[in-house]
């Protein structure tokens, strides 16, 4: 009973989001929401359109009993005048507003404002040293070469690599990795 409840929820966000007409389409196919789990990505073209879907999905949500948590959410910038300062996207019970922001993490990929779409690796990085020297650590000097290298392959390398097909890479972020 959860699961189809759940369903109709997300169609129905689905649905009225669609039925505004607003947002990004890739060829004819709508881009404009994008859903995992609890969590809602909205993509329009212009700062006016994103205010009117996160309009109509904040009602959607307040019909089905749910709010949004303005303390997570965010907005953020890419293509141009991703620079200039934009107005907060207004709550429609008049609380506080999305901010906006120059760098967020949607889905453990950290994006980063700007003229391009770009995704910062630091994290990535620094997590993957972490895993590493957890690792190495552990088995050390105790392990054979072949070993550890099959533990950083199996364990690390995932860690520094996730998302990186689906994120625009500059050669210096390659080099960096």
């Amino acid at each position: 009973m959860w699961c189809a409840t759940r369903k109709s929820i997300i169609s129905s966000i689905v649905s009225k989001i669609k039925q505004t007409n607003v947002g990004c389409y890739v060829s004819s196919i709508c881009a404009t929401i994008v859903l995992y789990a609890d969590d809602i990505l909205l993509l329009a073209p212009t700062v006016t359109g994103l205010q009117h879907l996160f309009t109509v999905c904040e009602r959607e949500l307040v019909e089905l009993d749910m709010h949004v948590n303005v303390n997570k959410s965010m907005c953020i910038r890419f293509r141009q005048r991703s620079n200039v300062q934009c107005a907060d996207l207004s709550s429609i019970h008049g609380g506080p507003a999305l901010k906006w922001v120059n760098s967020c993490k949607y889905l453990g990929v950290n994006f980063v404002s700007g003229r391009k779409l770009k995704c910062s690796f630091e994290s990535a990085k620094s997590k993957f040293y972490r895993a590493f020297n957890a690792v190495y650590s552990r088995v050390g000097r105790a392990a054979s070469e072949e070993t550890v290298l099959a533990l950083l392959r199996a364990k690390c390398l995932p860690i520094l690599l996730y998302a990186t097909k689906a994120c625009p890479m500059l050669s210096r972020d390659k080099h960096s990795l």
